[in-house]
């Protein structure tokens, strides 16, 4: 960084100026390895803003929620076309979502664990935590969450219970 005053006078009224440059080389390349980190993780990971609108979604979000970034980034999450169930099979509700809670009690939250249904009618288990994101100044911004798909544990442990509730009726 350096910066420079040319001051140039004539006839008594200053004409000059300001040179001020900056080497945002390190920067774009800190910009760039941050974003290849969050593209690499295996984890989802979507940003909101307090709107709900979608900010960003990494690649490991798209493949979970088997969706395009067309289908999530600018929409607002409440819209995203999917059905919302607990893990016994009642409905979901809205307001219980992880980043509607981060964003209501501005705190971490998590993990919940809850099935989506998608467009493809499949149904996948989620464990997701959401954190609301702060400025320097303490104001609220946004929130961030980050799930992983646990359906095959989930399934599992269904089939774990299933069974043992058929051992118990057969004794």
């Amino acid at each position: 960084t350096w910066a420079q005053y040319i001051p140039d006078i004539v006839d008594g009224k200053v004409n000059g100026f300001f040179a001020l440059v900056i080497d945002v080389t390190e920067v774009k390349e800190a910009e760039k390895k941050l974003k290849e980190v969050l593209e690499s993780i295996p984890e989802g990971l979507v940003e909101i803003n307090l709107q709900g609108e979608v900010l960003y979604a990494n690649n490991s979000s798209m493949n979970i929620l088997n969706i395009s970034k067309q289908e999530v980034e600018g929409i607002n999450y409440r819209s995203i076309n999917f059905e919302h169930f607990t893990l016994d099979n009642k409905p979901y509700p809205l307001e219980e979502l992880p980043f509607t809670v981060a964003i209501r009690e501005k705190r971490l939250v998590g993990p919940f664990e809850y099935c989506i249904v998608g467009n493809d009618g499949k149904q996948k288990f989620l464990s997701v935590f959401a954190v609301p994101l702060f400025n320097k100044d303490n104001i609220m911004y946004g929130a961030i969450a980050s799930f992983r798909n646990v359906t095959e544990r989930i399934e599992f442990q269904k089939k774990l219970i299933h069974a043992k509730e058929e051992a118990n009726r057969a004794n």
